[in-house]
């Protein structure tokens, strides 16, 4: 019976181990452990590195060392090692990572090190980007729409009135564009939009804010 169960504990410890090496070489996933000192017990998941030349350290490296260069992956790790769980967004070399710290304990319940995940989130938060660009900023310009026009504007009145100072409006119109459109096409008709938001961009200050309600 002893000898069943230890075979059948194998063979769970095996599938395991296999569902997650499965896992870690399909998705962009790093998982590691490292002991007190930042010296890494367990790497895997160099897939997490595709696309982004991050290179990921090796077993018997320290992470303090490899990652000396970014303060930020220095200063997280340092927290795990002292015992903190959390979770936290780092970004390296163009992409995001969501990272998944925990402290390790041994048999005893003594600190022995601290393990981490990274997920390569750097697509979710571009579309997320786009979502936002979507919803506040004008397709053909880039200006700020009407939506965040708007909301510019109960910000910057809301201000004034506190600070009892004044807010300018200007409202601008192109005139003929139809004619344009017209006779050109709307490709230059857009052109000539874009350009206009451009000029605009250029000679305003940095305190203000050009935006396209719609139309001309």
């Amino acid at each position: 019976l002893l000898a069943d169960l230890a075979q059948e504990k194998k063979r769970l410890v095996h599938e395991a181990e296999t569902m997650m090496g499965t896992v870690l070489s399909c998705a962009p996933i790093a998982l590691w452990a490292i002991a007190p000192d930042g010296r890494i017990t367990f790497m895997d998941g160099n897939r997490i590195g595709q696309g982004s030349g991050l290179r990921l350290p090796d077993v018997g490296e320290n992470l303090l060392t490899a990652f000396a260069e970014h303060p930020q992956v220095v200063y997280e790790t340092r927290r795990a090692l002292d015992g903190e769980a959390f979770v936290t967004e780092i970004d390296l070399d163009g992409h995001s990572y969501e990272v998944h710290y925990s402290p390790l304990h041994d048999a005893y319940q003594s600190r022995s090190g601290a393990i981490g995940v990274a997920i390569d989130i750097s697509d979710r938060k571009r579309q997320e980007h786009e979502l936002r660009q979507h919803a506040h900023y004008d397709q053909l310009t880039g200006l700020p729409n009407r939506t965040l026009i708007i909301s510019q504007l109960e910000h910057a009145f809301g201000q004034a009135r506190r600070q009892n100072h004044h807010v300018a409006v200007f409202f601008l119109d192109l005139d003929n564009l139809k004619g344009i459109n017209d006779t050109m096409g709307h490709r230059a008709g857009d052109a000539l939009l874009r350009q206009t938001a451009d000029r605009l961009r250029q000679v305003i200050r940095d305190s203000d804010i050009a935006g396209r309600l719609g139309g001309d």
